[in-house]
């Protein structure tokens, strides 16, 4: 999902360039993201697995270093899950509300004599806005959900 939101993002920056020049910005931007996103999630995934064999090793400064990554693995994965929850609210939110005139020009009105702090009361709308349209989409799916469960649950065995 978050390479989809990079390229959509890369588009809309290079939106007005020659063909050629987001053709190669897109690739340049995929590449980088895909290595790097997964690169990032494989060495955060495997780092208790990292910490477990330092363990194992002679030395005291790797068996500290390996120590220190088993212990900061579930304080980084949860940290993550929240980092992650609240990121997906701000882009979410970000793509709802600059897809929707009024909301946007609500948005504009609402920050405009803000000054200085007219980018931080954007962001925590966007958040806000994201959550909305999180909360109102698991109503949705989940509604759905239980009526395709319903209608499952009363057809007859075979």
């Amino acid at each position: 999902m978050l390479s989809a939101e990079i390229t959509v993002i890369t588009l809309n920056v290079v939106a007005a360039a020659p063909l050629m020049q987001q053709i190669v910005t897109l690739i340049v931007i995929s590449i980088a993201m895909t290595a790097g996103v997964y690169g990032a999630v494989a060495g955060i995934v495997r780092m208790d697995d990292v910490g477990f064999k330092l363990l194992k090793t002679k030395g005291t400064v790797l068996k500290k270093i390996g120590g220190a990554l088993v212990a900061s693995a579930p304080v980084l994965m949860k940290a993550l899950s929240w980092i992650g929850t609240v990121a997906m609210f701000l882009v979410g939110g970000t793509f709802v509300a600059e897809g929707i005139q009024p909301i946007e020009h609500f948005l504009e009105t609402l920050v405009g004599d803000l000054g200085g702090w007219a980018v931080v009361a954007k962001m925590f709308a966007y958040g806000v806005i994201g959550a909305i349209a999180g909360m109102l989409a698991a109503v949705v799916v989940g509604g759905v959900g239980k009526v395709v469960g319903t209608v499952r649950k009363e057809e007859p065995a075979k």
